[in-house]
């Protein structure tokens, strides 16, 4: 499923922004023209995740496809 959503994506989209932290282990990502950030929190929070806009900014410029990068945001 994560697999049709990156081919449609793709081409369309330079980054995907998931919180799905097994997504790396269930797609080939170097396979894809995406890159992807992942982002690993215990609680998924707009408050939590407004924190970290900046590591998530940077992490968004600088993924290149078929690269993966997680943002670790504590609770």
């Amino acid at each position: 499923m994560n697999g049709d959503l990156l081919r449609r994506a793709e081409g369309k989209f330079d980054v995907f922004l998931t919180a799905d932290r097994r997504l790396q282990y269930q797609q080939k990502l170097t396979a894809f023209g995406i890159g992807v950030v992942v982002i690993v929190t215990p609680r998924l929070q707009l408050a939590i995740i407004e924190r970290a806009v900046d590591s998530l900014r940077t992490a968004i410029q600088t993924v290149q496809p078929g690269e993966l990068i997680r943002v670790t945001i504590s609770a």
